[in-house]
């Protein structure tokens, strides 16, 4: 079983606004489990999930649940970048007498960023992709439910 490792959740739901959640990912017999620095706990047992993937050339693994309801869930292994530009009034008068940067150079900046740390991390995320994928077999050869 691969280590516990500090990351950031974030829930993909359409329609919904993502938020990461820091905390520490772990995984047990029958799930995956995380807690977030405030102690709450989060399991997402292997026969509710679909698949797991690490999403090339980043520091991301994500869970796709079997109830498309629920979205995804992605574990970002360094701390997520912003997804958004920042708010012009909350910048200093400095950064704010610059060019305002787009959102087209927010997500090269963004991308980069994720390119750069997934390297260095790919040997850890491969392990929990690589572990999580066979667990889920596992769960579903126990349930007798086919893979998708």
């Amino acid at each position: 079983m691969p280590e516990p490792v500090t990351v950031w959740k974030v829930e993909l739901v359409r329609g919904r606004e993502p938020i990461d959640v820091r905390g520490t990912l772990s995984m047990s017999d029958d799930a995956i489990v995380f807690e977030d620095d405030d102690g709450a706990m989060t399991r997402l047992r292997f026969v509710d999930v679909e698949t797991a993937k690490r999403l090339r050339g980043s520091p991301v693994l994500v869970v796709r649940h079997v109830d498309r309801t629920l979205g995804e869930t992605a574990f970002y292994f360094t701390e997520p970048p912003p997804l958004h530009p920042p708010d012009p009034a909350t910048l200093s008068l400095r950064e704010a007498t610059r060019r305002k940067p787009s959102q087209r150079r927010q997500r090269r900046d963004n991308t980069g960023y994720l390119a750069g740390r997934g390297r260095t991390l790919r040997p850890t995320i491969e392990g929990w992709a690589t572990e999580t994928r066979a667990k889920i077999l596992a769960a579903r050869s126990e349930t007798g439910r086919s893979p998708d």
